[in-house]
C-alpha cells in the first residue's frame, strides 16, 4: 500500500476513535444525570442529622462535581495519550526528553485516569490517584514553561492541574451530611 493509502486509513483510524469515544461518553453522561449510573456515595459519608439543607445540597453538588471532573480527566487524558500520540511524542523530543520518560508518564497517566474512573465506585481510591496526576500535571506545566510555549499550549496541563486539585480536595475532606 502506498503512504497516501496508510495515511488516509490512520485518519479515518483515528477521527472514527475519536468519535467511538465522544459516543461513549455522551452515553455515560446521559446515563448519569438520568440517575443510572449514580455510584454508591454513601460509602464514603458520614451520615448525620443536619437541619442546614443547603449545606447538605452543595456537599452533594460538590460530590457530583468531583465526579464530573474525574471523567473529564479520564477523557482528557485518554484522548490526548492515545488519538494525539504523534503530538505528544513531539512534543517530549522538544522537551528534550527520551521516549522511555514518554512512555512511562503516559503509562502513569493512563494507569491514574483508570483508577479515577473506577473511584466513582469505590471513592476510597481516589485520593490518591487525584494527588499523583496533579504532580504530574504540575510536570506538564513547567515543561511547557521550560521551553517558553506559548501559555495557550499550557492551558490544558493546568485545567487538569485544577480539576485535580478539587477531586483531590472533595475527597481528602471528612463528609458530614
Amino acid at each position: 500500500m502506498n503512504s497516501g493509502g496508510s495515511e488516509v486509513s490512520q485518519t479515518h483510524r483515528c477521527s472514527w476513535t475519536a468519535e467511538r469515544m465522544h459516543r461513549a461518553l455522551k452515553r455515560l453522561l446521559t446515563s448519569f444525570a438520568a440517575g443510572r449510573l449514580l455510584p454508591h456515595c454513601g460509602e464514603r459519608m458520614v451520615l448525620t442529622h443536619s437541619s442546614n439543607e443547603s449545606f447538605q445540597g452543595s456537599v452533594k453538588t460538590m460530590h457530583l462535581l468531583a465526579l464530573c471532573a474525574q471523567g473529564i480527566i479520564a477523557c482528557a487524558i485518554a484522548f490526548v495519550w492515545i488519538v494525539r500520540l504523534p503530538q505528544v511524542s513531539a512534543e517530549f523530543h522538544e522537551y528534550g526528553l527520551s521516549d522511555l520518560v514518554r512512555t512511562l508518564v503516559g503509562a502513569a497517566k493512563i494507569v491514574l485516569a483508570t483508577l479515577l474512573v473506577v473511584a466513582i465506585w469505590y471513592p476510597a481510591l481516589a485520593l490518591i490517584p487525584a494527588l499523583l496526576m496533579a504532580c504530574l500535571m504540575v510536570c506538564a506545566v513547567v515543561a511547557h514553561v521550560k521551553v517558553h510555549h506559548a501559555w495557550r499550549k499550557s492551558v490544558p496541563a493546568g485545567l487538569l492541574l485544577v480539576l485535580s486539585l478539587f477531586v483531590a480536595y472533595v475527597y481528602a475532606r471528612p463528609i458530614n451530611l
